[in-house]
């Protein structure tokens, strides 16, 4: 019988954006042994995903910018990825939106990637490290 676990990563598998080895790898060997597949579904990219993959050594099919896109591991251990028909390109955004919002709220809206450094570490709570990663949105 196929056992499929979907979890978030953000406080399930992640504590304050590392994996929390020590508590959660014996666990989750458990389950793989047990023939659970484990998927994680995020609002994380796939690049913050596949940094904390490389260096927890895990390796799962996962979905990222909340469902916009799966990437299914392979056989071979490499992934391929399947782009939701419903996701919206990051760069469309403004456009779909000034259909829909009156132009004095539309000039309102920050959008993240415009902010400095400072001030994106203070809205996502991420290192500066981190946060080039996080800007790698596509949806």
């Amino acid at each position: 019988m196929l056992k499929i676990i979907f979890t978030d990563l953000d406080d399930t598998l992640l504590k304050e954006n590392k994996f929390e080895e020590s508590l959660l790898f014996n666990f989750i060997q458990k389950l793989l042994r047990d023939n659970f597949i484990i998927i994680p579904v995020t609002s994380k990219t796939s690049s913050e995903v596949l940094k904390v993959f490389l260096k927890s050594k895990l390796n799962f099919s996962f979905s990222v910018e909340n469902g916009a896109a799966f990437y299914k591991l392979t056989k071979n251990k490499r992934y391929t990825r399947k782009v939701n028909d419903n996701a919206v390109k990051s760069s469309k955004i403004k456009k779909i939106l000034s259909k829909y919002i009156d132009k004095q709220y539309l000039r309102q809206i920050i959008i993240i990637e415009n902010l400095n450094i400072k001030e994106q570490m203070r809205i996502t709570r991420l290192q500066e490290n981190q946060i080039f990663n996080f800007l790698k949105r596509e949806f």
